[in-house]
């Protein structure tokens, strides 16, 4: 039987910055392994177009496969056969490949491309139990933070070690960085913030307290405003009448004044009362 290599079709927008690992670990995976040219006959069933496998093809395949990249080979090469319940395959090689932290990993992987993060969660819990790896703890960031589990997302980050954090795209870390913030660990979030931004050799950005004194012309005319927004705050009607530019400063005073946890709850209100019908239930 003539191999035909793994073809991926479009790039899922949730695996972009895992798709590069998965797809050298297949190549490497059809190259040295190579149980699809061994089992000839056998496989062509997972490339027939327009047929899904029947339970027998399935616990046959499955008593061929004698170790957890044997079925991870099988489960890749049959994607190119869209007739195929590939769900029902991946789950199959638990019967046989549960205590192997590889294939749970994977199987967590199809899980989250496929946007079934719940899944993905839960396989990847299994994995970690098993071993760690960047792979799947950056993978349960990911997932955890589409779940806004956000507890979830620091308690993954925080097994990571320093080495492997600097691994993580900006977008991981703005995640994790976002969730610290949810979390109110507003430490770490600045820390993660000012990591990417240098990793970026990005200019300099003002300081909060420059800025706002920038934008009133001194502290002093900055607490004179602040006073008076404050008498506005405790009344919904009169808080109304304060524009959203109003309203997102007056947060950063807050936060220029180590007040986190008000600010957050300011925004918070905020956004309740003025995009309530945007704000998902």
């Amino acid at each position: 039987m003539k191999y035909e290599a793994f073809e991926t079709t479009e790039i899922p927008k949730h695996g972009a910055f895992f798709e590069p690992f998965k797809e050298e670990f297949k190549s490497k995976l059809f190259k040295h392994n190579r149980i699809i040219q061994t089992l000839n006959e056998k496989i062509k069933g997972l490339n027939l177009a327009g047929n899904d496998l029947q339970e027998s093809q399935i616990e046959q395949l499955l008593t061929l496969s004698h170790k957890p990249e044997d079925w991870l080979e099988i489960c890749f090469y049959s994607e190119q056969n869209p007739a195929i319940n590939h769900e029902r395959l991946w789950i199959g090689g638990l019967e046989k490949f549960n205590t192997s932290a590889l294939y749970l990993e994977n199987l967590g992987y199809f899980y989250y491309q496929n946007g079934k993060f719940h899944k993905s969660l839960e396989y990847l819990a299994k994995s970690h139990a098993l071993e760690k790896s960047f792979f799947a703890l950056s993978l349960a960031i990911a997932a955890s933070y589409s779940l806004t589990q956000y507890h979830l997302v620091l308690d993954y980050y925080a097994k990571l070690s320093q080495k492997d954090r600097q691994k993580l795209n900006d977008d991981l870390l703005f995640k994790v960085a976002t969730a610290a913030q949810h979390e109110q660990q507003f430490s770490l979030a600045l820390t993660i913030f000012n990591e990417v931004h240098q990793k970026n050799k990005a200019p300099a950005l003002p300081s909060l307290q420059e800025s706002l004194f920038a934008k009133f012309g001194g502290s002093k005319k900055m607490e004179n405003w602040v006073e008076r927004v404050n008498a506005s705050m405790n009344d919904a009607e009169n808080r109304a009448k304060l524009s959203l530019d109003e309203l997102i400063t007056y947060a950063a005073v807050l936060m220029y004044e180590n007040k986190f946890d008000k600010a957050l709850k300011h925004l918070e209100s905020i956004k309740k009362e003025r995009y309530k019908d945007r704000v998902s239930s």
